[in-house]
């Protein structure tokens, strides 16, 4: 976002100088190859928003208006100094439908057609989800639907968001937190120090200092005060504390271990880390210890192998307990796609689930696989290879990756839906899970991916283009 004068302009500031809807289409001749890259607007744009539902905000003459992906403008939203950003909530894009925005004083409900409603008196809108948004008047908050109308009246504090699985919210009064269902009726009176959301639509509450648990009908999965503590649930099943040990229950409150351990891990692959005695071990979702409780230290199973550690030194278990990679590495990461990094003498290298090493440990950063690819450095140079080792781009080729919105959630993730943003000392570049140069490197002066499978470009830093990624 701007700003200008007192205002921060709740979209990026663009100016259309001529017909954006004109498609010019260009065949650029790149490494001996075509590249067919379809410009769906010219370069005449300040900047350009980020795709969301389909629709992006750029201005026209003054204008902010929403284009859609081949560049046509759908609706004109209106003047720019009259879009001010005061307390929206990523207003900037449309949410299940709906795009909630401030213009000049009042708060409109937008569709994708730009059909408008205009709200109530609000000092705050928030953004669709679960079929609800947030409002506050007064400074009380309650929750509107898709229609504007009011379903949850504005008396709370805090409200939270509402789960898929339970059609609850969590609300505060007076300090106090209690549920919420989308009519408004408390599930959970507002009297209780703090709520938690679990897993199955279960919350875990605590009151005068004991900890209960209900499930979204208000029903006690256990009694207020049965156990000190209870951790997430994981695949149905969550640990519970009692007397300074530790086991587990399932989602109706039976114990399916012994209250037994100093310490665990949640569930993770059907499988749990146990701790007896200062040594670990796992125990399956029956409770039964499907391992030798005798390891220094232990990861979680994925793709049905653990990693252990024996002696300071790291290796693989199956759910049988049996060694299937022998403790001999410095470190190791979990296993992923069929095959997991290892590391020797300091450099990181990938094993496959017989152990064989498939990629040797001469790489100084660990590799993690993602849908088969996986990022390696030699020493300052950065590229990615495949689980044959094979560089689909080259190491060297270019500097780094930018970061994605995949990314952002996993680091490990070089590619988000299919392209990835490159740079070197020539300029930028995406490139396509072969190596491809989908918009060629040094092409433009700057560019961005701004989801959906499109990106933006400029030739001069100052007007931007639209490109469509084939």
């Amino acid at each position: 976002m701007i700003k200008k004068s007192k205002y921060i302009f709740v979209l990026l500031i663009f100016e259309f100088i001529a017909n954006t809807n004109r498609l010019v289409a260009q065949n650029i001749e790149t490494n001996h190859r075509k590249l067919n890259i379809t410009e769906t607007v010219s370069f005449e744009y300040d900047n350009i928003g980020e795709f969301h539902e389909g629709l992006a905000p750029v201005v026209f003459k003054g204008n902010v208006i929403f284009i859609n992906k081949v560049g046509k403008e759908v609706f004109t939203l209106g003047k720019v100094e009259d879009v001010i950003d005061k307390g929206n909530d990523k207003d900037t894009y449309f949410h299940e439908g709906f795009l909630t925005i401030k213009m000049i004083d009042k708060f409109y409900l937008i569709d994708t057609l730009g059909r408008k409603v205009s709200l109530l008196d609000y000092e705050y809108v928030g953004y669709f989800n679960k079929g609800f948004a947030k409002v506050r008047s007064n400074g009380k908050w309650g929750f509107i639907d898709k229609t504007g109308s009011e379903v949850i009246n504005c008396k709370y504090d805090y409200v939270g968001n509402f789960h898929n699985d339970s059609g609850l919210v969590e609300v505060q009064l007076n300090g106090k937190y209690g549920l919420v269902n989308k009519m408004g009726y408390e599930v959970l009176p507002c009297n209780n120090s703090s709520v938690t959301y679990m897993e199955f639509g279960i919350y875990q509450y605590k009151l005068n200092g004991k900890v209960g648990c209900i499930d979204k009908t208000g029903n006690e999965v256990y009694p207020l005060g049965k156990y000190e503590g209870i951790g997430e649930f994981c695949e149905g099943l969550a640990w519970v504390k009692l007397n300074g040990k530790w086991g587990f229950i399932d989602s109706s409150g039976k114990e399916i271990t012994s209250i037994k351990y100093q310490a665990t891990g949640l569930f993770r692959d059907g499988a749990a880390s146990v701790q007896l005695n200062g040594k670990w071990g796992f125990i399956n979702r029956s409770g039964k210890e499907i391992t030798s409780i005798k390891y220094q230290e232990v990861g979680y199973f994925s793709e049905g192998v653990a990693s252990v550690q024996l002696n300071g030194k790291w290796g693989f278990i199956d759910k049988t307990g049996s060694v299937i990679v022998s403790s001999k590495y410095q470190n190791v990461g979990s296993f992923s796609d069929g095959a997991a990094g290892v590391q020797l003498n300091g450099k990181w290298g990938v094993i496959n689930k017989n152990g064989t090493v498939i990629i040797g440990c001469n790489y100084n950063r660990q590799v993690n696989f993602r849908e088969g690819l996986a990022q390696v450095n030699l020493g300052d140079k950065w590229g990615v290879i495949d689980q044959t080792g094979r560089e689909v781009v080259a190491i060297g080729k270019y500097d780094y990756s930018i970061r994605n919105e995949c990314s952002l959630m996993d680091r490990d993730f070089v590619f988000c839906k299919g392209f990835a943003e490159v740079k070197s000392n020539k300029g930028y570049a995406v490139i396509d899970k072969t190596g491809r140069e989908v918009i060629p490197l040094g092409r433009y002066n700057y560019l961005g991916l701004i989801g959906e499978g499109m990106a933006k470009v400029t030739l001069n830093n100052v007007k931007w283009g639209l490109i469509k990624l084939d």
